[in-house]
């Protein structure tokens, strides 16, 4: 990832850190700045520049190009890397703002929302025949689903969607507060079950959670996600980049809504996204539904999957929001 540094913001960066008090005998600062991710709001992903005159963490990226040290985490850099190709961070000052803001020149995806109100949902709640329904076509390939449970019966009125045997399933769950309060996650039930999660505190992150999936080049792939966070972050707008379904409850009855390719997605309130970047793939993910889509990967490699949605210290935390794809 290219890191670019305006000449503004290099001449404020010297200048704060130069205030820090500590500067070698040329008046050159002797801490560095750190940038890092500090969770997200409404609005989008929240960064924070810090003063650092610690010694440098094994895992940080350095720049040292523009007169000062900048730092950034592995976590952090891993998102931003995923994100775009190149980061821009400058300097502004006006009557709205004043201080260090980050950009994405050649960005992916778009990581700040527009500020606009966000309806409240209304009454759409996921019922268990349904995920009962979608526990079978799981079942059927040989895949357990943990966390959907397993004694429910579907009604006759809902059909199973059709996996053919040379598909591969992967089941999905979006969990809140999987690691605390506000680490929502993407968890693998096949992966969590039996395992004791470590929650968050004042003074350390949440503990590990194995959301890596692997998946060989050239088969078809199911994906069934399960949202059973009733939280709405954001409106969806965007044209959808593959076909996917999603199914709910309504007043009226269960409905499945079948999105096509190219088909435009308008003020669609949705909770979390699944968005694999370097595939342009972007899925909204409504709070409290099952949404399922099938996607062939053509080419072996590492592609991290996330949600862009401002969701929490979770978003963009490796094993929460953040996991990585294998294609073998």
């Amino acid at each position: 990832m290219d890191i670019i540094v305006t000449n503004s913001a290099a001449e404020k960066a010297k200048e704060f850190l130069k205030r820090s008090g500590r500067i070698d005998e040329r008046g050159n600062p002797l801490c560095g700045l750190r940038l890092q991710l500090k969770g997200s709001d409404v609005f989008g992903v929240k960064y924070a520049f810090t003063v650092d005159c610690d010694a440098p963490r094994q895992d940080d990226k350095i720049i040292e190009s523009y007169g000062f040290k900048l730092y950034i985490d592995s976590d952090t850099y891993a998102y931003l890397s995923e994100i775009s190709e190149s980061l821009r961070i400058d300097h502004v000052e006006s009557p709205e703002y004043s201080g260090f803001k980050v950009s994405f020149p050649e960005k992916t995806i778009t990581l700040v929302s527009e500020k606009k109100p966000i309806p409240q949902t209304n009454g759409i709640r996921l019922r268990g025949s349904l995920i009962a329904v979608l526990l079978i076509a799981v079942l059927v390939t040989g895949l357990a689903a943990g966390w959907l449970g397993a004694g429910m019966i579907a009604p006759k009125t809902i059909t199973t969607p059709t996996v053919p045997a040379t598909t591969e399933v992967i089941s999905l769950d979006v969990i809140p507060d999987w690691g605390g309060p506000g680490y929502d996650a993407f968890v693998i039930p096949s992966h969590a079950n039996g395992t004791e999660r470590i929650l968050a505190t004042n003074t350390t992150g949440p503990g590990p959670n194995d959301n890596n999936i692997t998946l060989p080049a050239g088969v078809s792939v199911t994906f069934v996600i399960t949202s059973i966070d009733t939280a709405v972050n954001e409106n969806f707008t965007d044209t959808a980049s593959t076909n996917f379904t999603i199914y709910n409850d309504t007043a009226s009855g269960q409905v499945a809504s079948h999105i096509s390719k190219g088909q435009l997605v308008s003020a669609l309130p949705i909770g979390h996204t699944f968005t694999i970047p370097n595939l342009n793939i972007n899925i909204p993910l409504p709070p409290d539904t099952i949404v399922t889509f099938t996607y062939t990967f053509t080419a072996p490699g590492v592609y991290a999957y996330l949600c862009t949605a401002p969701c929490g210290p979770g978003m963009g935390l490796r094993g929460y929001m953040l996991g990585y794809i294998t294609v073998t």
